[in-house]
């Protein structure tokens, strides 16, 4: 059995950041003051040592004018600020 950790909100940024995915400077300008941007260089080395036990999201919210929209993270944009997982990745930790 694999093992996952399912990370959600700054954790999940920290680590979509730390995979590659360019969260925006909206998403790391919040990362930054609240003194989590070094966790993006632990984060690389956890997702090198553990990729099969780390869940990342693979749809988020964004906030958009007062309005949530739901993109991929396969087609993120970065500008918009992101306020919570999608529900693509709802429903897949959910069946984890």
């Amino acid at each position: 059995m694999c093992r996952q950790v399912l990370v959600t909100g700054v954790v999940a940024n920290v680590f979509l950041a730390a995979s590659g995915v360019n969260i925006g400077d909206a998403n790391i300008g919040f990362i930054e003051k609240q003194g989590y941007l070094p966790q993006i260089d632990i984060a690389k080395g956890l997702l090198k040592r553990f990729p099969k036990n780390i869940g990342l999201p693979v749809d988020v919210a964004l906030n958009k004018n007062d309005e949530r929209i739901e993109e991929k993270i396969s087609k993120l944009k970065p500008g918009l600020p992101i306020h919570d997982i999608g529900i693509e990745t709802m429903v897949k930790f959910s069946r984890k």
